[in-house]
Protein backbone atom coordinates (compact mmCIF):
# COMPACT_ATOMS: atom_id res chain seq x y z
CA UNK A 1 0.00 0.00 0.00
CA UNK A 2 3.09 2.39 0.53
CA UNK A 3 3.87 1.65 -2.88
CA UNK A 4 0.62 2.49 -4.51
CA UNK A 5 0.51 5.66 -1.89
CA UNK A 6 3.82 7.05 -3.35
CA UNK A 7 3.12 6.24 -7.22
CA UNK A 8 0.19 7.99 -6.76
CA UNK A 9 1.73 11.23 -5.29
CA UNK A 10 4.25 11.35 -8.31
CA UNK A 11 1.44 11.57 -10.58
CA UNK A 12 -0.14 14.14 -8.57
CA UNK A 13 3.17 16.18 -8.39
CA UNK A 14 3.93 15.50 -11.96
CA UNK A 15 1.05 15.86 -13.18
CA UNK A 16 0.30 19.53 -11.35
CA UNK A 17 3.80 20.65 -12.51
CA UNK A 18 2.90 20.55 -15.65
CA UNK A 19 0.30 23.05 -15.70
CA UNK A 20 0.91 26.88 -15.27
CA UNK A 21 -1.86 28.79 -12.87
CA UNK A 22 -3.77 29.79 -15.82
CA UNK A 23 -5.02 25.91 -16.60
CA UNK A 24 -5.21 24.07 -13.64
CA UNK A 25 -8.02 23.09 -11.61
CA UNK A 26 -7.74 24.84 -8.06
CA UNK A 27 -8.60 21.78 -6.28
CA UNK A 28 -8.20 18.46 -7.24
CA UNK A 29 -9.55 15.23 -5.54
CA UNK A 30 -8.30 12.13 -6.64
CA UNK A 31 -9.95 8.65 -4.77
CA UNK A 32 -9.30 5.01 -5.19
CA UNK A 33 -10.93 2.86 -6.08
CA UNK A 34 -13.29 4.70 -7.71
CA UNK A 35 -16.28 2.32 -7.83
CA UNK A 36 -17.39 -0.68 -5.18
CA UNK A 37 -19.38 -3.04 -5.03
CA UNK A 38 -19.66 -4.36 -1.19
CA UNK A 39 -21.95 -6.08 0.69
CA UNK A 40 -24.20 -4.83 3.41
CA UNK A 41 -22.21 -4.66 7.27
CA UNK A 42 -18.71 -4.55 5.25
CA UNK A 43 -15.89 -2.37 5.70
CA UNK A 44 -15.01 -0.86 3.19
CA UNK A 45 -12.32 2.18 2.62
CA UNK A 46 -11.05 4.81 0.36
CA UNK A 47 -7.43 6.38 -0.14
CA UNK A 48 -7.44 10.14 -0.87
CA UNK A 49 -5.49 12.88 -1.93
CA UNK A 50 -6.24 16.45 -2.37
CA UNK A 51 -4.20 19.74 -3.48
CA UNK A 52 -4.63 23.19 -4.03
CA UNK A 53 -2.46 25.49 -6.38
CA UNK A 54 -3.55 28.14 -3.50
CA UNK A 55 -2.06 28.02 -0.09
CA UNK A 56 -3.99 25.37 1.66
CA UNK A 57 -6.97 23.09 1.94
CA UNK A 58 -8.96 24.45 4.74
CA UNK A 59 -11.86 22.01 4.53
CA UNK A 60 -12.34 18.26 3.54
CA UNK A 61 -15.92 16.09 4.04
CA UNK A 62 -16.89 13.29 3.03
CA UNK A 63 -20.72 12.86 2.68
CA UNK A 64 -23.09 9.53 1.46
CA UNK A 65 -26.15 9.86 -0.24
CA UNK A 66 -29.28 7.33 -1.00
CA UNK A 67 -32.78 7.54 -2.25
CA UNK A 68 -33.73 6.63 1.71
CA UNK A 69 -31.03 8.84 4.05
CA UNK A 70 -30.55 11.83 1.21
CA UNK A 71 -27.56 13.38 1.81
CA UNK A 72 -25.36 12.79 5.22
CA UNK A 73 -21.95 14.01 6.14
CA UNK A 74 -19.84 11.29 7.52
CA UNK A 75 -16.44 12.61 7.61
CA UNK A 76 -15.31 16.12 8.17
CA UNK A 77 -11.55 17.66 8.86
CA UNK A 78 -9.87 20.79 8.35
CA UNK A 79 -6.43 20.22 7.02
CA UNK A 80 -4.75 23.50 6.99
CA UNK A 81 -2.23 22.39 4.41
CA UNK A 82 -1.38 22.66 0.80
CA UNK A 83 -1.68 18.43 0.30
CA UNK A 84 -4.39 16.49 2.65
CA UNK A 85 -4.02 12.51 1.89
CA UNK A 86 -6.16 10.06 4.34
CA UNK A 87 -7.47 6.34 4.27
CA UNK A 88 -10.92 6.84 5.12
CA UNK A 89 -12.67 3.31 6.25
CA UNK A 90 -16.49 3.01 6.72
CA UNK A 91 -18.85 0.25 7.60
CA UNK A 92 -21.74 -0.05 5.71
CA UNK A 93 -25.10 -0.52 7.28
CA UNK A 94 -27.32 -3.61 6.86
CA UNK A 95 -29.38 -3.63 3.70
CA UNK A 96 -32.41 -5.69 3.32
CA UNK A 97 -32.17 -4.98 -0.43
CA UNK A 98 -29.87 -3.83 -3.28
CA UNK A 99 -29.30 -0.13 -2.97
CA UNK A 100 -26.83 2.02 -4.80
CA UNK A 101 -25.11 4.33 -2.20
CA UNK A 102 -23.07 7.83 -3.81
CA UNK A 103 -19.97 8.56 -1.27
CA UNK A 104 -19.56 12.42 -1.83
CA UNK A 105 -16.05 13.99 -1.33
CA UNK A 106 -15.24 17.58 -1.32
CA UNK A 107 -12.36 19.97 -0.72
CA UNK A 108 -12.49 23.60 -0.40
CA UNK A 109 -9.24 25.98 -0.30
CA UNK A 110 -8.37 29.14 1.64
CA UNK A 111 -9.82 31.17 -1.17
CA UNK A 112 -12.98 29.15 -1.35
CA UNK A 113 -12.22 27.08 -4.40
CA UNK A 114 -14.53 24.20 -4.23
CA UNK A 115 -13.61 20.56 -5.96
CA UNK A 116 -16.44 17.33 -5.07
CA UNK A 117 -16.25 14.30 -6.94
CA UNK A 118 -18.68 10.79 -6.21
CA UNK A 119 -17.84 7.12 -6.43
CA UNK A 120 -21.10 5.03 -6.55
CA UNK A 121 -21.27 1.88 -4.32
CA UNK A 122 -23.76 -0.78 -4.80
CA UNK A 123 -24.48 -2.65 -2.26
CA UNK A 124 -25.95 -6.14 -1.86
CA UNK A 125 -28.64 -6.48 0.14
CA UNK A 126 -29.04 -9.43 2.67
CA UNK A 127 -32.71 -9.99 2.64
CA UNK A 128 -33.12 -13.94 3.53
CA UNK A 129 -36.05 -15.78 1.47
CA UNK A 130 -38.01 -17.56 2.92
CA UNK A 131 -39.17 -21.15 2.36
CA UNK A 132 -42.89 -21.45 0.48
CA UNK A 133 -45.95 -24.08 1.68
CA UNK A 134 -48.38 -24.41 -0.89
CA UNK A 135 -51.51 -25.93 -1.90
CA UNK A 136 -52.44 -25.82 1.86
CA UNK A 137 -56.30 -26.51 2.23
CA UNK A 138 -58.00 -25.60 5.39
CA UNK A 139 -61.65 -26.31 5.74
CA UNK A 140 -65.15 -25.01 6.75
CA UNK A 141 -65.32 -26.91 10.81
CA UNK A 142 -69.03 -28.12 9.63
CA UNK A 143 -67.19 -30.62 6.68
CA UNK A 144 -65.25 -32.97 9.82
CA UNK A 145 -62.27 -32.21 7.73
CA UNK A 146 -59.04 -30.31 8.84
CA UNK A 147 -60.16 -26.84 9.68
CA UNK A 148 -57.31 -25.17 11.07
CA UNK A 149 -53.13 -24.97 10.54
CA UNK A 150 -50.57 -25.93 12.86
CA UNK A 151 -46.98 -23.74 12.53
CA UNK A 152 -45.67 -26.27 15.07
CA UNK A 153 -46.57 -29.16 12.68
CA UNK A 154 -46.51 -27.16 9.08
CA UNK A 155 -49.85 -28.55 8.43
CA UNK A 156 -53.33 -28.15 8.70
CA UNK A 157 -55.29 -29.76 11.74
CA UNK A 158 -58.73 -30.68 12.67
CA UNK A 159 -60.27 -28.69 15.43
CA UNK A 160 -62.40 -31.67 17.03
CA UNK A 161 -58.81 -33.62 17.18
CA UNK A 162 -56.13 -30.98 17.85
CA UNK A 163 -55.14 -29.41 21.02
CA UNK A 164 -55.22 -25.80 21.70
CA UNK A 165 -52.13 -25.71 21.06
CA UNK A 166 -51.86 -27.09 17.84
CA UNK A 167 -54.77 -24.52 16.55
CA UNK A 168 -52.45 -21.26 15.52
CA UNK A 169 -55.11 -20.85 13.02
CA UNK A 170 -58.32 -21.95 12.24
CA UNK A 171 -61.66 -20.94 10.50
CA UNK A 172 -64.15 -19.83 13.17
CA UNK A 173 -67.69 -21.28 12.88
CA UNK A 174 -70.60 -19.50 11.78
CA UNK A 175 -73.34 -17.83 14.37
CA UNK A 176 -75.94 -19.91 13.00
CA UNK A 177 -75.02 -23.79 13.24
CA UNK A 178 -77.27 -24.42 10.51
CA UNK A 179 -75.92 -22.02 7.69
CA UNK A 180 -73.89 -23.73 5.44
CA UNK A 181 -71.66 -20.53 4.35
CA UNK A 182 -68.10 -20.72 4.17
CA UNK A 183 -66.87 -18.68 7.95
CA UNK A 184 -65.37 -16.22 6.63
CA UNK A 185 -63.36 -14.92 9.49
CA UNK A 186 -60.19 -16.90 11.39
CA UNK A 187 -59.33 -17.04 14.68
CA UNK A 188 -56.49 -18.58 17.17
CA UNK A 189 -56.34 -20.51 20.18
CA UNK A 190 -52.77 -19.99 20.43
CA UNK A 191 -53.32 -15.67 21.03
CA UNK A 192 -52.05 -15.21 17.79
CA UNK A 193 -52.98 -12.02 15.68
CA UNK A 194 -53.95 -11.05 12.15
CA UNK A 195 -53.42 -7.86 10.23
CA UNK A 196 -54.46 -7.53 6.38
CA UNK A 197 -51.70 -6.06 4.07
CA UNK A 198 -52.79 -6.77 -0.06
CA UNK A 199 -49.79 -4.09 -1.20
CA UNK A 200 -47.53 -6.69 -0.03
CA UNK A 201 -45.42 -8.08 -2.49
CA UNK A 202 -45.34 -11.66 -1.77
CA UNK A 203 -43.54 -13.08 -4.04
CA UNK A 204 -40.35 -11.26 -2.83
CA UNK A 205 -41.19 -11.60 0.71
CA UNK A 206 -38.22 -12.14 2.91
CA UNK A 207 -37.28 -12.66 7.00
CA UNK A 208 -36.92 -8.74 6.86
CA UNK A 209 -39.91 -7.47 4.65
CA UNK A 210 -42.46 -9.70 6.45
CA UNK A 211 -41.20 -8.77 9.82
CA UNK A 212 -41.02 -4.72 9.01
CA UNK A 213 -44.71 -5.02 8.47
CA UNK A 214 -46.17 -7.05 11.35
CA UNK A 215 -44.20 -4.91 13.99
CA UNK A 216 -45.43 -1.68 12.03
CA UNK A 217 -49.57 -2.54 11.58
CA UNK A 218 -52.21 -2.49 14.27
CA UNK A 219 -53.14 -6.21 14.75
CA UNK A 220 -56.71 -7.80 15.68
CA UNK A 221 -57.25 -11.58 17.43
CA UNK A 222 -59.41 -12.09 14.15
CA UNK A 223 -59.13 -11.46 10.37
CA UNK A 224 -62.59 -11.22 8.77
CA UNK A 225 -64.19 -10.24 5.53
CA UNK A 226 -61.50 -12.91 3.52
CA UNK A 227 -61.59 -12.71 -0.20
CA UNK A 228 -59.27 -14.12 -2.07
CA UNK A 229 -56.68 -12.71 -3.20
CA UNK A 230 -55.89 -11.53 0.70
CA UNK A 231 -52.15 -11.08 2.23
CA UNK A 232 -52.72 -11.77 5.69
CA UNK A 233 -50.09 -11.41 8.31
CA UNK A 234 -49.96 -13.34 11.55
CA UNK A 235 -47.53 -12.63 14.27
CA UNK A 236 -47.57 -12.57 18.22
CA UNK A 237 -46.92 -9.53 19.95
CA UNK A 238 -45.06 -7.45 17.55
CA UNK A 239 -43.01 -10.73 15.78
CA UNK A 240 -43.97 -11.72 13.08
CA UNK A 241 -45.04 -15.69 12.39
CA UNK A 242 -45.97 -15.97 9.00
CA UNK A 243 -47.30 -14.68 6.10
CA UNK A 244 -50.32 -16.29 3.99
CA UNK A 245 -51.94 -15.36 0.67
CA UNK A 246 -55.39 -16.34 0.06
CA UNK A 247 -54.74 -18.59 -3.36
CA UNK A 248 -58.91 -19.18 -3.73
CA UNK A 249 -61.96 -19.85 -1.95
CA UNK A 250 -64.48 -22.46 -2.18
CA UNK A 251 -68.24 -22.21 -0.92
CA UNK A 252 -70.19 -24.40 -2.84
CA UNK A 253 -73.45 -26.67 -2.05
CA UNK A 254 -73.70 -28.48 0.79
CA UNK A 255 -70.29 -28.24 3.42
CA UNK A 256 -68.62 -31.16 2.72
CA UNK A 257 -65.82 -29.35 0.24
CA UNK A 258 -66.21 -25.51 1.31
CA UNK A 259 -62.46 -24.44 2.08
CA UNK A 260 -59.59 -21.75 1.76
CA UNK A 261 -56.61 -22.91 -0.23
CA UNK A 262 -53.83 -20.84 0.92
CA UNK A 263 -50.00 -20.60 0.77
CA UNK A 264 -47.70 -19.34 3.33
CA UNK A 265 -44.12 -18.46 4.12
CA UNK A 266 -43.20 -19.03 7.61
CA UNK A 267 -40.64 -16.83 9.44
CA UNK A 268 -40.77 -18.07 13.18
CA UNK A 269 -42.61 -19.87 15.85
CA UNK A 270 -44.72 -19.24 18.12
CA UNK A 271 -43.90 -19.55 21.73
CA UNK A 272 -45.70 -21.21 24.35
CA UNK A 273 -48.89 -20.45 26.12
CA UNK A 274 -48.19 -19.11 29.82
CA UNK A 275 -48.72 -21.39 32.39
CA UNK A 276 -51.43 -20.89 34.62
CA UNK A 277 -51.53 -18.46 37.25
CA UNK A 278 -50.07 -18.87 40.76
CA UNK A 279 -53.13 -18.27 42.26
CA UNK A 280 -54.69 -21.20 40.32
CA UNK A 281 -52.18 -23.79 42.02
CA UNK A 282 -52.49 -22.20 45.58
CA UNK A 283 -56.08 -22.73 45.47
CA UNK A 284 -56.15 -25.97 44.19
CA UNK A 285 -53.42 -26.77 47.10
CA UNK A 286 -55.54 -25.48 49.64
CA UNK A 287 -58.48 -27.75 48.37
CA UNK A 288 -56.59 -30.70 49.25
CA UNK A 289 -54.96 -29.77 52.79
CA UNK A 290 -56.65 -31.74 55.41
CA UNK A 291 -58.95 -30.25 57.99
CA UNK A 292 -58.02 -30.46 61.92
Amino acid sequence: MKNFLCCLLMAITLATSCMNEDDATPVVIYVTPNSYEATSNDKIYFDIVSNTINETITLFEIATFDKDSGLKTVYSSRPSSKQFTYRFEYTLANYPEDITIEFVFSAVDNINNRQEIRVPILVRGNATSVDELTGVAIYSPRSGKNDGFSFKHKQSVNSNTATDEELDIYVKPQADENSELLSRCWASKTGLRFCKFNNFDYASASLQSVAAVFSTSTTEPEIDNLEIGDIVFVGQEKVAIAVIRVVNIYDGNGVSDDRYEISIKIVGTPTSENTPPAEDSTEQKEETQPTE
